[in-house]
């Protein structure tokens, strides 16, 4: 479970995110303020994955497909270790992500004489996928410690698409206009 709170003393928004194996981590926002065009998305671990996976141009694919073997063995995973391990005093920024579209080509071929081929079909389908701009370390920290849902901060224009294809069913997201205006319960013992 995710708890959200705004820091009275920082005015920050605060993310409590709930880990398998290392139990809570806090996360934040680097906005400390509202905005409209930046929005905060819940996002399943499995459904964000295979959505990283589809990305065409990664600059680091044995990331995106790798497991917790390869992500604790990344060279800047103990920085995240690091980073994390200040807890709410100093809270790591969620990842930035955006998303697109990629349309994918099959090619159907048919033989023609002997030796020859030709193309009887090509089939395009049309698939989103997620780019990681910011936190690649932070986003393999939380993956290899096997979080469940964790925050995402997306362009505005985007929460539809990432909500359809990587948040769980009936999960909220909100413009951090909306974060800093909605009254959020202070759960488990927390105050800032």
């Amino acid at each position: 479970m995710l708890n959200i709170m705004v820091s009275k003393s920082t005015g920050k928004i605060i993310f409590k995110v709930e880990t398998e194996t290392r139990g809570c981590f806090f996360m934040t926002t680097r906005n400390s303020g509202p905005d409209e065009s930046k929005s905060i998305v819940f996002v399943e671990s499995e459904k964000f994955l295979k959505l990283w996976q589809r990305e065409p141009y990664s600059l680091e694919p044995h990331l995106s497909h790798g497991n917790e073997s390869v992500w604790k063995n990344d060279y800047k995973y103990n920085k995240a270790v690091h980073g994390f391990s200040s807890g709410i005093t100093n809270p790591v920024p969620v990842p930035k992500v955006v998303a697109y579209f990629h349309d994918y080509h099959e090619i159907k071929y048919k033989r023609k004489l002997l030796f020859f081929k030709e193309v009887s079909e090509i089939l395009t389908e049309r698939l989103p996928y997620l780019a990681i701009d910011d936190g690649v370390t932070r986003t393999i920290f939380l993956l290899a410690n096997k979080v469940k849902i964790f925050p995402v901060e997306v362009p505005s224009s985007q929460v539809d698409i990432i909500s359809k294809y990587a948040s769980p069913p009936g999960s909220d997201h909100f413009t951090l206009k909306q974060i800093y205006e909605k009254t959020y319960p202070q759960k488990c013992g927390i105050t800032n």
